[in-house]
């Protein structure tokens, strides 16, 4: 079994916000959250003083903190990455504006639709 800091970066955060390892769908999107994190830790003076970014799935936890505060920053990044994945998954779920607008103009008005040269224009029954 491999030791904890040797697992792969993006992996373990894959894991922690509940998407499989083996799903490659999101990587981009993840890979650039986990390096919004990474330059927040620098700047809070955790990890190399010269900063640290992944490119994919090579870069392990050893390559960037040492073994006694690899559990806390593991935890913090799926933290913080987990929040902007879960927005994701929620915009898709939600309907789209435009759709929610169409359904406040339509719902319950007295508002029918016309053509008016070409396009269509709102006018109010009398």
């Amino acid at each position: 079994m491999a030791e904890p800091n040797d697992d792969s970066i993006l992996e373990t955060t894959k894991k922690l916000v509940g998407i499989e390892p083996d799903n490659t769908d999101f990587d981009t999107e993840i890979v650039t959250h986990i390096n919004s994190v990474f330059f927040t830790l620098q700047q809070l003076g955790v990890g190399p003083k010269l900063g640290f970014m992944i490119m994919g799935s090579e870069e392990t936890w050893s390559q960037f903190i040492l073994l006694e505060q690899i559990m806390a920053v593991k935890s913090y990044m799926g933290l913080k990455v987990k929040l902007p994945v879960l927005i994701r998954q929620l915009q898709d779920l939600l309907p789209p504006p435009w759709k929610v607008w169409q359904l406040k103009w339509n719902g319950g008005s007295r508002h029918t639709w016309k053509e008016y040269n070409g396009t269509k224009r709102r006018t109010a029954h009398r």
